[in-house]
This record gives structure tokens, sequence and C-alpha cells, in this order.
């Protein structure tokens, strides 16, 4: 299929246009711009995927062990422990895998970056507990992951995926609307539909510094993953609805470049503004820095 069309897109918007010119599906589109890009057949690109899938689920059922300095690294067992929720089974999964895998990031397991390592418990946090409560077959699954990849490169083309350039907008951020778009998809969201809940959860987000404590992927990014976890369940719930997002998606990335190319240095990864800056978070330094000279 790839050698018949001419076909590149760097927006959402060259997606959509694509779609209209060759009448072809978002899939489609995605394979053979990949196809092209990465030099690979797109069976292989699809066995990639398949990888990618099977990692997300190890990421979320590795147990977490490290005896270096972490304040958070039993927080999904904590959660896991819990006895009261104000929330549905599925929704309390959702919200244990995207601890569990962030914990494990932390704990530098195995993870997918989706699209970074402090975000990487979004995506598998959400669409692994719904592939399974749902019963969705992998080759539906696998197409979900290519929207939501292909909505992270159209960030990464127009803004940034970069906590340290963008603030944490751009990786909690974007893993949300990554995972919005691709559990629109999986619902059988059509393209509007997908890109509303994608659009609608990155605009929940904007402003989002990126303030690691101790210069850990920790604190709060841990916390963080389960919020963009959820706050993507909500933009696909209110999508799913007919409701509509009115700034297009590409618009609302361009908006959260504008964000981040104005933020404060001290708020995109450097440690020295916001969470990381306050006393509490100086003391965890120095208790860090007093554990490694030991």
């Amino acid at each position: 299929m790839s050698t018949k069309y001419e076909i590149k897109y760097k927006s959402f918007n060259d997606i959509k246009s694509n779609m209209n010119k060759y009448n072809l599906s978002p899939i489609e589109i995605i394979l053979i711009d990949e196809s092209k890009r990465s030099k690979l057949p797109e069976h292989k690109i699809i066995e990639k995927f398949e990888h990618i899938l099977e990692v997300m689920k190890d990421s979320i059922n590795q147990k977490a062990k490290d005896d270096r300095f972490h304040v958070s690294v039993d927080m999904a067992e904590k959660y896991s422990n819990r006895t009261k929720s104000f929330f549905s089974p599925l929704v309390q999964d959702i919200i244990l895998s995207a601890l569990s895998t962030s914990v494990n990031n932390a704990c530098m397991h195995r993870i997918v970056s989706a699209p970074t390592g402090g975000a990487s418990g979004v995506m598998p946090g959400v669409l692994v507990p719904i592939i399974k409560f749902y019963k969705f077959d992998d080759d539906i699954a696998i197409k979900a992951l290519l929207i939501g990849a292909a909505i992270g490169n159209v960030i990464k083309n127009l803004a940034t995926l970069s906590g340290a350039e963008g603030g944490c907008q751009a990786e909690i951020g974007s893993a949300s609307a990554m995972t919005a778009g691709a559990v629109a998809y999986l619902f059988q969201g059509d393209i509007t539909t997908v890109e509303s809940a994608s659009s609608i959860a990155l605009k929940n987000m904007l402003g989002l510094t990126c303030d690691p404590v101790a210069g850990l992927v920790e604190i709060p990014c841990i916390k963080r993953n389960a919020m963009g976890a959820l706050n993507a369940l909500l933009a696909v719930d209110l999508s799913l609805s007919g409701i509509k997002t009115t700034i297009p998606l590409d618009e609302v990335i361009l908006a959260m470049k504008d964000i981040g190319d104005k933020m404060d240095s001290t708020l995109k990864e450097t440690g020295l503004g916001g969470l990381a800056a306050t006393e509490t978070g100086k003391k965890l330094l120095k208790n860090l820095e007093k554990s490694h000279n030991r």
C-alpha cells in the first residue's frame, strides 16, 4: 500500500486531509507514513507495536524493589491495599496500573516511554485495564496504540515532548492526550471524536510545571501519572457523549508550545522552582546527597 500514495503528516489536520484526499482510514495513513520513515514494511510495524503492548502489560505487573532513596516506592502497594474508594473497580485498576508503571519507572525497570519515562504510566495505566475489562482483541488494541503514537508524533512535530523544554504539560499532558485519542478510537470514535478527546485532555493540562523533587522522576511525577490517566478518561467520556473541542488539536498543541516557551526555566526540570524549591523538597535533596556520600 505504501508505494501508492504520497503521504506524510506533520499535524493532525494533515492526517484528516490525507484521509479525505485518498479515502483512507487514519490507521492506513499512519502505517503508510511510518513505513516510509522507518523503511519497514507495515507488518513489521504491527509486530513492533505488538511488542510494545506486551511490554506495557509487563510494566504494570513488575514488582518494584529498590533500596536506594525512594519515598514513593510503596505507593502502588498502598493503593492496592485500600479498603475504600470513590471509584468503580475498573477505574481503581486504572489508577493502580498507572501508579505501578510509574513506580517501576522510578526504580529503573523496563517501561515504554509513552511519550517519556516520566509519563510512562498514563497510557498503559488506561489502555491495559480497559482492553482486559472490555475484552478487546489485540488487533483493535494495536490500532488504538497507533492512534496514540500518531498524536504523540504530531505533538513532537509542532511542539515538544520534553519537560525540560515545555514543562510537565509536554509530558503528562501529551501522554494524557495520546491516551485519550487512543481510547476514543478503541470505542469506535471517528476522527472528530478522537481529536476532541485528545484536545480536551491536553487543554486540561496546559501550564503544568515540571518540578521534580531532588531531581528524581518520583515526586510529584508518580501521582501525576494517575491524574493524567483519569484526565484522559474524562476527555474520552466527554467526547463520546458528543461534546466537541472548540479549539482544534493542532492549535492546542501550539498553545502548549507558547506556554512552555514563556515558562520560567526554574519550572522546567531544573529542580530550582516549584515543589523542588519547597523546604521539604530541599530537605529530601540533602538526604539524597548524604546517602550518596556514605
